[in-house]
């Protein structure tokens, strides 16, 4: 007795990899093609990226709708006003990973039921896959992966690597554009970020900035680019050409 195996072949159902994609407004477009299948509409996250580089999520129904959730090509987000041509808009599957469909004993055994899970299943890989695709990693030559020291030691420093290209925080030199920088941000402190920009001291004298201007003019690379500047300048005035200027600077000027 012989026996036969039948074989169905039948269309991927989930057919590419991607979970992205983007388009460049034109000031006219509406309608962008989702090449890739999503589930439902609330899977995708559009995404519109102004002409100064600003990212605005965009809320569904409001600024734009969705078609073709659970079509096997993927669908279309129409969009309420059409991108302006230095915008760009960036439509993306972002799916929570929860299991939501429920299997029970001695039910239906429906193959359209298994294979959504699966594919569900398929595109939350794909999502990570594409996140890790984002972040900074180690070569794969490295032995061990490195990692940050906790928030406590990180905080106000500037990012470091020892000798065993492991990183480390390191203090920034006081009074140099980097520790600027930092006070800058620094969010905890009410005497640093936006209160050194502008701010009156507690006694009424000069503002935070005029300090840092002080601090540049008093720099001795300031001071010595100043000297070369006035000396080459009288000597343009007399006509003592060609005139060469050398300046220098360091982490203040």
């Amino acid at each position: 007795m012989r026996g036969f195996c039948i074989l169905e072949t039948r269309k991927l159902t989930v057919s590419t990899s991607e979970s992205v994609i983007q388009y460049d407004g034109n000031d006219a477009t509406v309608a962008f093609p989702v090449p890739f299948r999503f589930l439902a509409s609330g899977d995708l996250v559009v995404t519109k990226t102004t002409a100064d580089g600003l990212d605005h999520v965009l809320v569904m129904g409001t600024d734009y709708s969705v078609a073709g959730a659970g079509a096997l090509n993927g669908g279309t987000v129409t969009m309420a006003t059409a991108p302006a041509s230095a915008e760009r808009l960036t439509i993306s599957r972002e799916m929570i990973p929860l299991q939501e469909t429920d299997l029970r004993n001695q039910g239906k055994y429906l193959a359209q039921t298994h294979e959504n899970v699966f594919d569900y299943l398929t595109m939350l890989i794909q999502q990570n896959a594409g996140g890790l695709r984002q972040v900074i990693r180690v070569s794969a030559t490295d032995p061990d992966p490195a990692r940050l020291p906790n928030a406590a030691f990180r905080a106000n420093m500037l990012m470091g690597f020892n000798s065993s290209g492991d990183p480390v925080p390191v203090a920034p030199v006081s009074g140099s554009a980097s520790d600027l920088a930092l006070q800058l941000l620094n969010t905890a402190d009410p005497s640093k970020g936006a209160a050194m920009v502008g701010a009156l001291t507690d006694s009424g004298g000069p503002s935070n900035v005029a300090a840092v201007l002080d601090t540049l003019r008093n720099a001795s690379y300031a001071r010595r680019n100043a000297e070369n500047l006035r000396a080459a300048y009288k000597r343009m005035r007399i006509d003592q050409l060609p005139v060469t200027i050398v300046c220098q600077g360091d982490s203040v000027t």
